[in-house]
């Protein structure tokens, strides 16, 4: 007490928004290592840390073939998120195909062929 006067302190502790991590893919393609996995991540307290179960430590990893795929993700207060991944492998193919018709009418003498690649 100072002069009659109370002095009165407040401490406000606010509380960081929620911590949330949000994963994406995009496939390989014919088992080719060219598949992207990522996270975007929201809330907590920046810096964030990132590790992969490829050893990788960035928020976003390529070159990737199908399989499975993992991601802990700390921001600075410790506070983790793991996510997991599964990249697919997609496969196209194209084709031709080919035909000639019977010579006469009911002679069963036509062809079809397709080439398929891919």
């Amino acid at each position: 007490m100072r002069n009659g006067w109370h002095g009165i302190s407040y401490i406000f502790h606010s509380q960081p928004p929620p911590f949330v991590v949000a994963p994406s893919s995009v496939a390989s393609t014919c088992g080719i290592a060219n598949g992207t996995a990522s996270v975007s991540t929201t809330g907590g307290v920046t810096p964030y840390s990132y590790v992969w179960n490829t050893g990788d430590t960035l928020s976003s990893i390529n070159h990737l073939v199908g399989g499975n795929y993992n991601v802990t993700v700390t921001d600075s207060m410790v506070v983790q998120r793991t996510h997991h991944l599964q990249l697919l492998t997609t496969f196209t193919a194209d084709y031709k195909r080919f035909g000639e018709p019977d010579s006469f009418y009911n002679n069963n003498n036509g062809s079809a062929s397709v080439i398929v690649s891919g």
